[in-house]
């Protein structure tokens, strides 16, 4: 196991599981506002009544 690099490189494998991370998280988040009927823009606006 010989280090030719001191900086780490990322791979394949780790590419392939950030992005299906990072989808499967978006994808959970979009599936639980629609699930539970939240608005998005209620959620961010200011409530000011």
């Amino acid at each position: 196991m010989k280090k030719t690099n001191s900086k780490r490189t990322w791979g394949w494998f780790g590419w392939t599981f950030f992005i299906v991370l990072f989808v499967s998280f978006i994808g959970s988040t979009v599936f639980f506002f629609a699930l539970f009927d939240i608005d998005l823009k209620a959620v961010f606006q200011d409530e000011k009544s």
